[in-house]
């Protein structure tokens, strides 16, 4: 998927075909549910979180939840990157 639809999305210029929810949700390892049902722009890791049955990504997530905005920022500019590169 190009960044630019995956931003097209993201921001609500786009809306995704259920083939691409269905990848998204692959990709992501999450149920296609929460891509559905959830409003991940308040929210994602409540979302995420309530739904998983895996402490690992439970642990994860709460460890992310509890980093700075400025690591939060690093983190998401490395995903990026790493978005780009897959």
């Amino acid at each position: 998927m190009a960044r630019s639809t995956y931003s097209a999305y993201e921001t609500g210029a786009k809306i995704p075909d259920l083939y691409s929810l269905k990848v998204m949700a692959s990709f992501y390892d999450i149920s296609p549910d929460i891509l559905l049902f959830c409003d991940l722009s308040e929210s994602p890791f409540d979302c995420i979180y309530s739904a998983s049955a895996d402490d690992e990504l439970a642990q994860l997530i709460k460890n992310y939840q509890s980093l700075s905005i400025t690591d939060k920022n690093i983190v998401s500019e490395r995903l990026d990157i790493l978005m780009e590169l897959s």
